[in-house]
């Protein structure tokens, strides 16, 4: 309740990965963060997954990931559960993610999807450093209110900035504000706020030339679109007002991206996204 206090939390991952078969170099977490590597059949692939044990992000709360990869390392990155962002007095709460991918590696980002509660805030970073020959793929859904209630939220603040960098070169940054206190309002959406958004990004060299089928992945209604912003760079937006519905669809489009570009057939396993 508003007249609880919440003691600050802080979750700090460090992550420092190496060999084709994928070993653990350094691992460092903290406080509320955790994280522990499932086996699967495919021994090339490091699979982490992302635990907080606070149930949830609270005002004030920081997270900071950093996760840096050697050469010709392959590593897929997801979290045990979706998160939940509560109730906020007046201050921030913090996620910072800092990805260094280098040559000939693959980093798959792969969070379960963040849900947003009346007056919640938060501030979200996403840093990534690449080398031109590596390759990336990010995937976040974000969720305005618990859908089965049918919540429409109201006060919240949430400011998502994304900044990658291929060989120490600035090669896309994107900044999307949803501001419902009275001042400002902007996130490149529709004018009614919809129950689920998502954004993809999917980083390889020369990843226009592979003629991607991506018009199959976006229906005629709730869809934002897909653009290249350079020939190595695919960006898509979802919109829906179906949380799992678009959820499936990203699944569906993980799938389809990792057959096509990565070479993994069933690359995410349901078991692990859902």
């Amino acid at each position: 309740s508003g007249n609880q206090t919440h003691q600050v939390m802080q979750g700090i991952i460090d992550i420092r990965v190496s060999n084709t078969i994928p070993r653990v170099n350094k691992i460092f977490q903290s406080s509320l963060s955790r994280v522990f590597f499932p086996t699967e059949h495919d021994s090339k692939v490091l699979n982490c997954i992302l635990v907080n044990q606070a149930g949830g992000i609270h005002e004030n709360d920081k997270f900071k990931n950093k996760i840096t990869l050697s050469k010709q390392t392959h590593f897929k990155f997801t979290s045990q559960a979706a998160e939940k962002i509560y109730f906020s007095h007046k201050n921030y709460s913090i996620i910072n993610n800092n990805f260094c991918i280098s040559e000939k590696s693959h980093f798959s980002y792969l969070p379960q999807e963040l849900i947003f509660f009346n007056q919640s805030k938060l501030k979200k970073n996403n840093l990534i450093h690449l080398d031109e020959e590596s390759s990336f793929l990010l995937v976040e859904q974000f969720v305005m209110g618990r859908e089965f209630f049918k919540e429409k939220i109201k006060k919240i603040f949430f400011e998502d900035i994304t900044k990658i960098f291929v060989n120490n070169k600035i090669a896309y940054t994107d900044q999307s504000i949803i501001d419902d206190m009275g001042k400002f309002y902007q996130f490149n959406l529709l004018a009614s706020q919809p129950q689920s958004f998502a954004n993809i990004i999917f980083y390889k060299k020369n990843i226009k030339n592979l003629n991607l089928s991506i018009n199959k992945f976006f229906p005629d209604k709730n869809f934002y679109g897909y653009s290249y912003p350079s020939s190595s760079l695919l960006i898509c937006k979802f919109i829906d007002n179906n949380t799992l519905q678009l959820k499936l669809k990203l699944f569906d489009l993980i799938n389809y991206l990792a057959k096509k570009v990565i070479k993994k057939k069933d690359y995410l396993n349901k078991n692990m996204y859902f």
